[in-house]
């Protein structure tokens, strides 16, 4: 793993929900970089739009903080789950940095 993309921090999913609450679909943005560890079949499933659904509706199963301080948020998809980097600007926007299809179990997140 790379240094700056190390957990370095738990965080409550309740702490991450109360986050979110503070802002709209319209300040959630996907970058250049969000899918460009997705095969070209995954680029058809994954959408910007999805991912915010995901961010406004569904229960993470684990959030934490990178040394680099972006969130790392997993979310349960099918029969595995997906990872969210990002980053929350403080001009009151998130970017979604990238989406990663992770193989095998969750990290341990160390307080």
């Amino acid at each position: 793993m790379v240094y700056g993309n190390k957990i370095v921090k738990k965080v409550a999913v309740e702490d991450f929900l109360e986050i979110m609450k503070e802002y709209s679909k319209d300040q959630i943005v996907c970058t250049n970089h969000t899918f460009i560890r997705l095969s070209e079949k995954q680029k058809k499933e994954f959408t910007c739009e999805l991912l915010q659904e995901y961010l406004f509706h569904e229960i993470p199963i684990q959030v934490g903080i990178q040394d680099n301080n972006n969130y790392a948020v997993y979310y349960k998809y099918k029969d595995t789950f997906i990872r969210l980097i990002l980053d929350i600007v403080v001009a009151r926007k998130i970017n979604i940095v990238t989406l990663y299809l992770p193989e095998g179990e969750l990290p341990r997140i160390w307080k």
